[in-house]
């Protein structure tokens, strides 16, 4: 679908997915079926990363690789799906202006409630300079997660620098990578790097300048 097609108040394909309870135990044990009923859920929740790797691909298909190198997105978690629980991506162009398209897309349940909501943005002006890796200071991931307090805190430059290397493997373990879109190789889904800590919350925003493709090695500082 091209860019020049799009209009406003356009439906886009819905996208029907499901997430598979997870094999191995969750470091957030809100996601595991015995905590989350604890707390009053029918079973584990699927982590909002997922929700929003849904979310983007009815605006994948629609805007492909220019939204995944330099669109921006804002989205919200309003409710939980479960593991196994069928939903619904449901994407609409909301508008179109001669400096880009905004594209919003809401996560269905089983029973067709609204669980979580984005607006993704891809403006058609000048890229962004993408950041220099030089300028980000590393610093090893503790062995041991260190007690969290103020003090301790403030006297990092740095939390940690996890690597990732971006390979089929990796990527078929969060989610199915995307397609080739421009001839340099299968591209990896956000939520590769971004279900790494820290993760998304209730409310989220980011804008990206890149994509990542299988062989890749990402190195995120937090």
């Amino acid at each position: 679908m091209a860019f020049e097609t799009l209009t406003a108040g356009m439906t886009l394909p819905e996208h029907h997915v499901s997430a598979p309870a997870p094999i191995e135990p969750h470091e957030n044990k809100i996601h595991e079926d015995d905590l989350a009923r604890q707390y009053g859920f029918k079973g584990g929740l699927v982590p909002g990363v997922t929700m929003y790797g849904w979310m983007t691909h009815p605006v994948v298909e629609a805007l492909g690789l220019p939204w995944l190198e330099r669109g921006e997105f804002q989205t919200r978690f309003a409710k939980p799906i479960y593991y196994e629980e069928p939903a619904v991506i449901r994407a609409r162009v909301s508008a179109t202006t001669s400096d880009g398209v905004t594209i919003e897309v809401a996560a269905h349940n089983s029973v067709d409630e609204v669980c979580g909501t984005a607006t993704m943005t891809l403006f058609t002006g000048a890229h962004p300079s993408p950041p220099l890796p030089s300028e980000y200071e590393v610093a090893p991931v503790p062995a041991e997660r260190p007690r969290v307090t103020r003090a301790h805190l403030e006297s990092l430059k740095v939390l940690g620098t996890p690597t990732l290397d971006v390979t089929g493997e990796t990527a078929a373990a969060y989610e199915r990578p995307l397609n080739d879109l421009n001839g340099n190789g299968r591209i990896s889904r956000r939520g590769c790097l971004v279900c790494r800590p820290p993760s998304m919350y209730p409310f989220s925003k980011a804008s990206r300048i890149n994509s990542a493709y299988s062989t890749n090695r990402l190195r995120p500082s937090f």
